[in-house]
């Protein structure tokens, strides 16, 4: 009797030193009455997010926290006085949290570091809200709500912000998103805005307008701007105009008790350029007028307004810098897109760093009406870019971080949490975020469901092979779960290949019957938007418009007329998902089993020696041709000739081109941080790529061609090389293109997949037409067959199955890895 007592002594001992709150527990937090209604709102949002997985947390704002509890406070209103003195010098959303076994203390500079504390209070505990929809948030595996540990932070971007082009579809989506910009430290002290606002200034204006033809290059139509308006920038009524404009709105907002610190005054989207008289004389390029403009509005506005600032892009037209200084209450944000100059990314970044100290960057993510939400389109659906780009804008100093998306989270959800993550720590370990996302979100069937996303990272071909396999790794992880959350978030991944699947069918589908898949399609959309697995109210505004159906409404009425147009059948439970799966795979023509060849060495260093060179040597140019991004690898080490020639322009003359040097990995995966990076322009002409200033080894190397500029890459005799086509990395856009691949001995099968006419040729220099209408070739080989083929007049995509997935003019000089 007497142990038995003893043990349970020892025991509630031990609930109170683990922090474990007991039935008859009460934890209260405890903040200022002072607190700003956004602190409270948000600990209130808190709270019950606490009180509903451990139980009994309230609020309290009357009492002062005596050491047990909850304390959300700012160093001015702080009765602790627990922070560190190094917490003055983080800035304004610095952030200290100490958690122990009795309290847990949340201290921050100001009222948004406090409430990004908050949340980042829950991060600590283990709270996960990865993308918007509720069954990808994550509840801690401990019940502890007293845990130790100790933070001190401040964000490396000081605004962060991701905005879904076409907005929401829905005021469910938009709550949604909203708590997870909240919970993911999104947001930001800068709060910068810069959206087209000169709409708003004529439209709130139009009375000043229209009895003023000369403020204007084109007359408003019924009361609308036209496309291609400018404002005449060198005039002073104007600038007066949008000075009075924005001070108004800064007055409104600041007597609403809701001050703002930015306004925007950026042009109408389209050219910037002005031919009017007054403006000519300010400027004689878009980026003069339309910063002259910009200073002249400044500087009443910091007379009347001291403190506030304006917001503006840089882009299209006016992305470089102008020739007058700028004055210091103008944020500038350069976008990464839609860039007219000759300049890259890095280079503006470089050159806007002489006129202004602080320096926003606005990404583009994804767009719509150009990726379709499809695996691997668009940058956000590609993370290791993401990831790189972020550490790469966080050392140039850049200090706002915006990018425009689409509402698409099963393609493009890993895109947006990493970059919530590194927009508030660019040191962040990517590797072990994503290893949790699996472990956490797909606890049964990682091992499938991780492979799936990884492969959509380099903008895979879509053939029926890719189908068959994405389907077939969703039939065999719902044959594997009995987990029913897991369950409902493995659906909504087959509901996005849902849509993959009606993408394509579309796409390939007769002009005669494209009305009807397009209604189909939409329809399906419309179905599941409230699911955001894919841009829904985006496809719905766009796609009508693009087929050359009549569109007769918008937004959520197109969307509840969409649901009645076509019946929508689509699997709506494990059961249903296994007999879809069943019957859909049945129906692809797929590649047998072959080996693949996903890593080096592909063959021994033995084998690699006996490759040798072709019987017949055909008198391949030194020159290839391509359209978007190409893969190589490099040995500079066995290379007499470690250097290359591009030139691009064949199908954009203003188009740009970057080559990164990647260290050497078996994986043949860029790594996240370049050796070196070069930009060209098809106005260069003809560039030498020159890497002997590398150290002698293996590499990989990366040529990106997003501007569509179509690059022909000469590749010296001596030079140690191959360009990789594989299903992840195909080669794009190819025009008459001659090469080699290698057929190593014991294959007995393997494919080619490609989307034109070429010629093949065999080990033994036989030719084998190859029709247009068939994409993919199977070859049933015997070790007779092994050693160099050829491919001639090839265009188009092309990648290799079942063979290394290498391909080059020059087999003496073929870089196999060993």
């Amino acid at each position: 009797m007497k142990n038995n007592k003893l043990l349970i002594v020892v025991l509630s001992l031990l609930l109170l030193s683990t922090g474990v709150v007991r039935a008859q527990e009460t934890v209260r937090v405890y903040f200022e009455t002072s607190a700003s209604p956004e602190e409270k709102a948000s600990a209130r949002e808190v709270i019950r997010i606490l009180n509903d997985f451990y139980g009994r947390v309230i609020a309290d704002s009357i009492n002062r926290f005596n050491g047990k509890g909850i304390y959300f406070t700012t160093r001015d209103r702080d009765k602790f006085r627990q922070y560190p003195s190094k917490l003055s010098s983080y800035g304004d959303e610095g952030i200290y949290i100490k958690s122990t076994n009795a309290y847990a203390y949340v201290c921050a500079n100001t009222a948004e570091g406090l409430r990004q504390g908050m949340y980042r209070y829950l991060q600590q505990l283990g709270f996960r809200y990865y993308f918007p929809n509720p069954a990808w948030h994550i509840k801690p595996t401990s019940k502890k709500i007293y845990q130790s540990f100790e933070l001190l932070t401040r964000p490396d971007f000081a605004y962060r912000k991701i905005t879904p082009g076409w907005g929401y579809g829905s005021d469910r989506l938009a709550e949604q998103y909203y708590f997870w910009e909240r919970t993911n430290g999104m947001g930001g002290s800068l709060q910068t805005y810069n959206v087209h606002a000169y709409y708003g200034l004529v439209a709130d204006n139009r009375a000043a307008f229209e009895a003023n033809r000369d403020y204007l290059s084109k007359p408003l139509v019924n009361g609308n701007v036209q496309w291609g308006t400018t404002l005449n920038y060198g005039l002073p009524a104007v600038s007066e105009l949008a000075w009075r404009w924005l001070a108004t709105q800064f007055d409104a907002a600041d007597r609403r008790g809701k001050p703002v610190p930015m306004l925007s005054l950026e042009p109408f989207d389209g050219p910037s350029y002005s031919d009017l008289a007054a403006a000519r004389r300010v400027g004689s390029n878009a980026s003069d007028q339309v910063f002259y403009f910009t200073n002249e509005v400044a500087k009443k506005l910091r007379r009347t307004h001291p403190g506030k600032k304006i917001g503006i892009l840089a882009y299209n037209d006016h992305i470089d810098i102008p020739r007058y200084n700028l004055e210091d209450n103008i944020f500038v944000t350069l976008t990464n897109g839609f860039n007219t100059s000759k300049y890259s990314t890095d280079e503006l970044i470089s050159r806007w760093k002489t006129k202004t100290k602080s320096l926003g960057i606005y990404m583009y993510y994804s767009v719509f009406e150009s990726n379709r939400d499809l695996p691997g389109a668009g940058m956000a659906a590609s993370y290791p870019t993401v990831v790189s780009w972020m550490k790469k804008l966080s050392k140039a100093g850049v200090s706002s971080y915006q990018a425009e998306t689409t509402y698409a989270w099963i393609p493009k959800g890993i895109g947006h949490f990493l970059t919530a993550a590194l927009a508030w720590d660019t040191g962040t370990d990517t590797a072990a975020v994503l290893t949790k996302f699996y472990r956490d979100c797909f606890p049964q069937t990682q091992s499938r469901i991780r492979p799936l996303f990884e492969s959509w990272n380099g903008n895979p071909l879509i053939t029926e092979n890719e189908l068959y396999n994405w389907f077939s790794t969703l039939q065999a992880a719902m044959n594997e779960c009995n987990d029913a959350a897991e369950l409902q978030r493995l659906q909504q991944i087959g509901l996005y290949l849902h849509y993959v699947r009606l993408q394509k069918e579309y796409s390939e589908v007769p002009a005669a019957q494209r009305n009807q898949k397009t209604t189909e399609l939409l329809a399906y959309l419309a179905e599941i938007m409230e699911e955001g697995v894919v841009a829904s109210y985006a496809a719905l505004n766009i796609m009508p418009g693009e087929a050359g159906m009549p569109v007769t409404t918008w937004g959520n009425e197109m969307r509840s007329a969409y649901r009645t147009k076509a019946a929508v059948s689509f699997p709506r439970s494990k059961k249903d998902w296994q007999q879809y799966t069943r019957s859909y795979l049945s129906t692809l023509k797929r590649t047998g089993d072959v080996r693949l060849y996903n890593a080096a060495p592909f063959l021994s260093a033995q084998e690699v020696k006996a490759m040798g060179v072709p019987g017949v040597v055909h008198p391949f140019g030194p020159s290839m041709t391509f359209q978007g991004n190409i893969m190589m690898l490099i040995d500079t080490k066995r290379s007499d000739s470690a250097w290359m020639k591009l030139k691009g322009g064949r199908l954009n003359p203003s188009g740009r081109l970057t080559v990164k040097v990647y260290p050497w990995n078996n994986n043949l995966r860029p790594g996240e941080a370049p050796l070196s990076e070069a930009y060209y322009t098809a106005n260069d002409g003809e560039v030498t790529v020159d890497f002997r200033k590398l150290q002698r080894s293996k590499y990989i190397v990366v040529i990106e061609d997003n501007d569509a500029a179509g690059v022909t890459a000469y590749f010296p005799h001596k030079l140690t090389y191959s360009i990789v086509a594989s299903a992840t990395s195909p080669l794009q856009g190819g025009f008459y293109n001659y090469f080699y691949f290698y057929v190593p001995k014991g294959t007995r099968k393997f494919y080619i997949y490609k989307t034109d006419w070429m010629r093949i040729y065999d080990a033994g220099n036989k030719m084998k037409e190859s029709p247009t209408a068939e994409n993919l070739l199977e070859f049933n080989v015997t070790d007779a067959d092994a050693g160099w083929w050829s491919v001639h007049y090839q265009m188009g995509r092309l990648h290799l199955l079942g063979v290394p997935p290498l391909i080059s003019r020059e087999p003496r000089y073929f870089f196999m890895p060993d």
